[in-house]
């Protein structure tokens, strides 16, 4: 019967009273020792499914038999079978009907899923080329109103109306939008000429008074 070192139980036991202080410590925290868990694969439904299981549901689903699974999977008849079990316990389901009903309606709901976000994305590119578009029409007609104002603030005015039909542009206005802009703005000019020359008036007064 040997008898084992004693001079290392000491400080083994000293290690192990330690690990179990910082145990009992990272319980207190909400942590513990060890690698993190991981997280299982659903044990239930289309998602617990395993790759494998994934390939043999999808070849039920074109009407394969059996032998032809084997086939294509190289695998054994009887493995075949014990994947097709436990699809059907997965699935909550009865017969191969159910496994090839589940799979189309997985397979439909991901093209669903599929087409609805090319049409989203197909969206937001119109949007991003209808931001960039400037009606020509609707710019002469901002440049014409610019005409209506004197000389000596056309170029400024000319200046704000292309940044505002290009912010109009930008938030998604088409041909018709930017050119209903364009249409008030002579209008308005004219009003805004009438006050331009009468603060042009008072300033040439103020300066003639001093």
């Amino acid at each position: 019967m040997s008898i084992p070192d004693q001079k290392h139980q000491p400080h083994d036991h000293a290690d192990n009273v330690n690990r179990s202080a910082q145990d009992i410590a990272g319980s207190a925290r909400g942590t513990r020792r060890g690698p993190p868990a991981k997280q299982g694969r659903a044990r239930s439904g289309w998602n617990s499914l395993t790759p494998t299981e994934l390939k043999v549901a999808a070849f039920v689903e074109e009407g394969l038999s059996n032998p032809q699974i084997v086939g294509r999977l190289l695998l054994s008849g009887r493995t075949v079978g014990t994947h097709i079990s436990h699809i059907l316990k997965k699935l909550d389901g009865h017969s191969r009907t159910d496994i090839a009903r589940e799979a189309a309606q997985v397979r439909e709901a991901a093209r669903a899923r599929e087409a609805a976000r090319r049409a989203i994305a197909n969206t937001a590119k119109v949007r991003q080329r209808k931001a960039r578009w400037v009606a020509p029409l609707a710019a002469g007609l901002l440049t014409a109103a610019a005409r209506l104002l004197p000389a000596a603030d056309r170029a400024r005015y000319v200046e704000e109306y292309r940044s505002e039909l290009w912010e109009i542009a930008h938030a998604g206005a088409g041909r018709r939008g930017q050119l209903a802009y364009a249409a008030r703005q002579p209008t308005a000019a004219r009003r805004l000429r009438a006050q331009l020359r009468t603060l042009q008036r008072r300033g040439a007064a103020l300066r003639g008074a001093r």
